[in-house]
């Protein structure tokens, strides 16, 4: 049913685009729309399955299995917010190709302009000449082709320059939509990535190994499970400022790497008064790892191979 429903899509599309034209560009629009409402619906068929799910369980009377639904259920609301945020991508996407089509479409009434203007242009020229071969030694009717004439001259430059205005359109939407499609897939990837996580982690609370006397059987990871949802909140949180930072310096962000006490700090982070004369930070105590092969005890020699590090005094 789904491909008979495509194909008589695409060939509505098809027998619009014979009669005005860009059919090609008519069915991507049109295939741009359909994969929105694609996405759109695979969000409300998750919060859909979930909310069927915490409903059967709650029948069931089952507060393990209707506690990790409720669970479950956040992460789908959240899934469907972050397919919306895709549709968004894809909604603005389409409407450029829209642009394009409706430039397009000005561009063949300009044409037919011309078109009209030159034929207006051709007919002057031709009264012209009857008039001359009638002996008229001034004719006006050369003035208005004159003018005829320049006017088509003016609009075929005109012309030129919308369709170099046009192409440079075509040019940067396409990339532009294209890295926008990329960058909009990414982020969705990764906060899937987190939500598949998270949805592991819950459903792992529910016991593997269930004895036969169910009800001994105490489900005790109500705590987990909302520390499981916090914790997939927090590095959602973490990601949408780490792609944030990367849309405002128009690359891939990089964290850095998290703080080591036992490195001294960087020379550019440094207090120079907090340098002594014998060469030693304030705060921090060189040590001595001598090589595998140097004799226990016998640090008072400098090994070759030994090397001196840095390690944060007790404050």
């Amino acid at each position: 049913m789904d491909k008979a429903g495509n194909a008589l899509r695409r060939s509505g599309v098809r027998l619009i685009g014979a009669s005005k034209g860009h059919t090609e560009l008519q069915l991507l629009i049109s295939e741009l729309k359909k994969l929105k409402a694609t996405v759109a619906q695979l969000g409300k068929s998750q919060l859909s399955s979930s909310q069927d799910l915490l409903n059967w369980t709650t029948t069931e009377g089952n507060a393990a299995l209707q506690e990790v639904s409720s669970y479950n259920g956040e992460l789908s609301v959240l899934f469907q917010n972050f397919t919306a945020d895709v549709c968004d991508v894809l909604r603005e996407v389409r409407h450029g190709y829209e642009s394009i089509l409706v430039t397009e479409t000005y561009i063949e009434n300009f044409k037919e302009e011309i078109t009209t203007a030159e034929a207006k242009a051709a007919k002057l020229q031709k009264d012209a000449k009857r008039s001359t071969r009638r002996g008229t030694k001034e004719n006006p009717a050369d003035e208005k082709v004159r003018e005829a004439q320049g006017h088509c001259e003016n609009l075929r430059n005109e012309l030129k320059k919308k369709i170099k205005e046009k192409e440079k359109m075509k040019i940067k939407h396409v990339r532009n939509s294209l890295i926008s499609r990329g960058k909009a897939t990414r982020i969705f990837a990764k906060r899937l990535v987190i939500l598949s996580e998270a949805q592991i982690q819950i459903a792992e609370t529910l016991p593997e190994n269930i004895s036969e006397d169910l009800h001994e059987l105490t489900y005790s990871g109500g705590s987990i499970c909302r520390s499981v949802i916090d914790d997939a909140n927090d590095k959602l949180s973490a990601l949408a400022v780490q792609e944030r930072i990367a849309s405002e310096l128009g690359g891939s962000f990089v964290p850095p790497p998290p703080e080591n006490p036992d490195l001294p700090p960087r020379y550019e982070d440094l207090d120079m008064s907090s340098i002594s004369l014998n060469g030693s930070i304030r705060g921090y105590t060189p040590v001595l790892s001598p090589s595998p092969s140097a004799p226990p005890g016998d640090l008072e020699i400098l090994p070759e191979e030994s090397t001196i590090g840095w390690k944060r005094s007790a404050q």
